[in-house]
């Protein structure tokens, strides 16, 4: 579950404007980006099982699919630039 993990990120992040995101997409993003920071690759795979432990959401995958193919086509729309 998220609530038992810790994720620091610097203050950038809060530049990007989430808040078209709905709150269990804010929660996978987020869930990717404590993966990401644990593994400190420039590469990272992710198994769909830690994804959903992550995000308490393992007893709906269809759900969590629909949420993680929104969650990507909302992000590849940003276009934000942090300096």
């Amino acid at each position: 579950m998220m609530e038992n993990c810790i994720l620091k990120y610097k203050n950038d992040i809060n530049k990007i404007r989430l808040g078209a995101l709905t709150s269990k997409e804010q929660d996978i993003f987020f869930s990717l980006i404590y993966k990401a920071q644990k593994q400190n690759e420039r590469e990272i795979i992710i198994d769909f099982v830690d994804v959903a432990k992550l995000t308490d959401d393992n007893k709906n995958s269809k759900r969590l699919i629909s949420n993680m193919r929104t969650l990507s086509k909302k992000l590849s729309q940003l276009s934000q630039e942090i300096k």
